[in-house]
């Protein structure tokens, strides 16, 4: 019995289409690796659509003592095709991957496969029916299960032979069948557009097998967090180098190590010589902080180089090791205030709709003030951003969109994150954060006043040197990326206000509720928006109008590739003033604090900036919440214990619990007070007015008060904040 599979890294299921190809012959029991397309997610421009991973459709037939082995793949990371990937200008997002068709050969048995061949060579990146560029993807092949020698009278003329030796002279050969796919992916799947798509057939010749050596796999391929070591202690890892080809491999190895003590890197036990065949690995002994030479804490950079006569050569290990005391993890929490949002130590906010469950993003269902309890996201996903430019490359830390913390580009926590309760407000501090290399700090605060009504939130980013030194050049500023609910998922539109610096997205109401009008709220009424109000410089006031802000489609500035590019980011952030999308789109906002920031290596700089939301209003009342925001953060700037949030409901004194125009108080509030406490009755209109002695809560000692006021001549209830 003969048979092959395709295994995807279960461990990675979700995040990755990497895989092998193995082959099992119950002639020898044993299992062998046919062709390995093991590359990261983000080391291509797109996926191989649904129900796929990086190879998929095998078929296994011998011709001439031979096993040919086929299957698809979508790209060929080792030689260079990382984007031969459909373009749906239709909707401007990046389509699934081409798939080739590809073969591979053993002369024994299936012991040995030969390294991979492209039978089909149908590289067309960006292409697109609907402009008249049509994909050449070619998917769901068969091969029969024996090949033919061509007998004496045969006529093959018309035949379309491929010959992937390109000298080929037996007359042995394999019949296939494809389907030519003119626009890639599955179309029950969402993907591409239907098409009359070709079947089509060659004859492959039965060449012989190429022997080589290599690829090579090494296990580990990289070293990053969350691997660590504490100082003064050494770690080390078994070293796996796997000869995937049917010759023997020869290497050298060579460390290289950007910074920390000499010879923090090294590895031993290694021989040369990868054999071929059944005993193709060989295991040796990495060596991070070597005899604990690293003795506080640090982010140490390397590479490990293997040289060898593979076709892979050279293959390298990048290493980063976290030389700490204790590792850090990201972790979610919320901050609950009349506005709620879901926040992280990693410098996240929303979570990307709280992972799709909402009501912790600037919405008005967790307080169940919304008549539509599905307008449960408001604030999709957000974060800081940190942009500078190393060598001809643009790099943006950020931790937006990002469930995974190990993200090159994502901020690292390390630790005191804080989540506090106040009278007037409840704060979140997400402790230190770092750029990956550890050489620029970060700590963001929110604030979430907690009196009815304050419909805005203060957030406070704190940024400074880490390492010491002197860091030039920074680019500054937030994402938000605002899923305002809408008629039609979330497309929003998007105004400014230039002189509170505030931008702000509208949801979009197209009068397609089914049945008509059926909308509790109209979309348009509903608004989300960040306000910068201002920077301070190693305590004084710095800046009070931002460099620039922006918003920008989606499917053009972040689908296509899963996320932000820094290069656009880079170029988008540097074009001062306000811009907005006139269109109606699923957008998002960035505010750029400083274009380009020189950082002392003992300066601290703080950005203040205000997130709104409205659920039923105009565009007058998030201009208030602006103005409200300010006030606040005016007042937390100097962070006195009395800071209160402006725009209280309470008026004068308190007292006037049942809310009544006349602001009197009398026999109803009381009343009301009683029914509130003892009875669970409705929440009065402003709590604050219910509490009587100021005390910042609601208790007996209120209605005592009260009582003593309306009856006995005592003192008069507190004076409002």
């Amino acid at each position: 019995m003969e048979c092959c599979s395709v295994v995807s890294d279960i461990a990675d299921l979700t995040l990755d289409n990497s895989s092998r190809l193995f082959h099992y012959s119950e002639n020898s029991s044993n299992i062998r690796t046919v062709a390995s397309a093991e590359w990261p997610t983000d080391s291509v421009s797109c996926g191989p659509g649904a129900w796929n991973i990086n190879i998929a459709k095998m078929s296994l037939s011998e011709c001439n003592g031979k096993l040919y082995a086929l299957w698809t793949q979508f790209n060929d990371v080792p030689n260079g095709i990382t984007d031969d990937c459909a373009s749906w200008s239709s909707s401007q997002y990046s389509g699934s991957a081409n798939g080739e068709l590809f073969v591979s050969i053993s002369s024994d048995n299936g012991t040995l496969w030969d390294i991979p061949r492209n039978l089909t060579n149908s590289y067309t990146p960006n292409c697109d029916p609907s402009i008249g560029y049509d994909c050449e993807s070619d998917n769901w092949a068969s091969m029969a299960r024996y090949g033919r020698q061509n007998q004496a009278g045969d006529d093959w003329s018309g035949a379309v032979v491929v010959d992937p030796s390109g000298s080929y002279s037996g007359d042995y050969f394999l019949d296939f069948q494809y389907v030519h796919d003119r626009d890639a992916g599955g179309i029950i799947q969402g993907e591409g557009s239907w098409q009359l798509s070709n079947i089509n057939w060659f004859r492959l010749t039965c060449v012989d097998p190429i022997y080589s050596p290599g690829p090579i796999i090494l296990t580990p391929n990289n070293i990053d967090l969350p691997t660590w070591v504490k100082p003064n202690v050494e770690l080390t890892i078994d070293l796996t180098i796997e000869n995937l080809g049917n010759a023997d491999v020869s290497y050298n190895i060579s460390v290289e190590e950007d910074n920390g003590p000499a010879g923090w890197l090294a590895v031993s036990g290694f021989s040369g010589t990868v054999l071929s065949g059944l005993s193709n690995i060989e295991i040796g002994t990495l060596h991070l902080n070597t005899a604990g030479v690293q003795t506080s804490e640090a982010g140490l950079y390397g590479r490990v180089i293997f040289n060898s006569n593979s076709v892979s050569s050279p293959d390298t290990i990048p290493v980063y090791l976290a030389v700490v005391d204790t590792l850090v993890t990201p972790s979610i929490d919320s901050i609950l205030g009349y506005m709620s949002l879901v926040v992280s130590n990693n410098g996240n906010y929303g979570n990307m709709g709280n992972n799709g469950t909402g009501r912790l993003n600037f919405d008005y269902t967790a307080n169940s003030l919304d008549c539509d309890t599905t307008a449960d996201i408001y604030l999709y996903d957000a974060s800081p951003l940190l942009g500078k430019i190393e060598g001809v490359d643009t790099i943006f830390y950020h931790s937006f969109r990002q469930d995974n913390w190990l993200n090159p580009n994502s901020f690292r926590p390390i630790g005191g994150q804080a989540l506090g309760n106040g009278t007037k407000y409840n704060w979140y501090s997400t402790g230190i954060l770092t750029t990956p290399d550890t050489t620029i700090a970060l700590e963001q605060t929110f604030y979430a006043p907690t009196t009815i009504g304050a419909n805005y939130m203060i957030k406070k980013l704190k940024i400074w040197s880490a390492d010491g030194a002197a860091h030039n050049g920074l680019r500054i500023g937030d994402v938000v990326d605002w899923d305002i609910p809408s008629d039609t998922n979330a497309w929003n539109s998007s105004a400014f206000d230039p002189t509170r610096n505030l931008i702000y997205q509208i949801g979009g109401e197209f009068d397609q509720d089914n049945p008509q009008g059926d909308d509790c709220i109209d979309s348009d009424r509903r608004f989300g928006g960040m306000a910068f109000l201002k920077s301070v410089l190693n305590g004084t006031e710095y800046k009070t109008i931002t460099y620039s802000t922006y918003t920008a489609p989606n499917n053009q500035f972040i689908e296509p590739t899963g996320n932000l590019v820094s290069g656009e980011l880079w170029n988008n952030m540097g074009q001062p003033g306000f811009s907005v999308e006139t269109g109606v789109y699923d957008q998002h906002t960035v505010i750029c604090y400083e274009p380009s920031f020189d950082l002392g290596a003992t300066d601290t700089i703080v950005f203040w900036t205000s997130l709104l939301s409205v659920y039923d209003g105009t565009v007058s009342d998030i201009l208030v919440a602006a103005d409200s925001a300010f006030e606040l953060a005016s007042c937390l700037n100097t962070f006195p214990s009395d800071c209160n949030p402006v725009g209280s409901c309470c008026v004068a004194n308190r007292g006037n619990v049942d809310g009544d125009a006349l602001d009197e108080i009398d026999i109803s509030d009381l009343v009301a007070l009683v029914a509130y406490m003892f009875q669970g009755s409705a929440t009065p209109v402003c709590l604050e007015e219910a509490d009587i002695d100021g005390s910042g809560g609601i208790d007996i000692s209120d209605l005592v008060t009260l009582v003593a006021f309306m009856f006995q001549g005592g003192a008069a209830p507190a004076a409002c904040p």
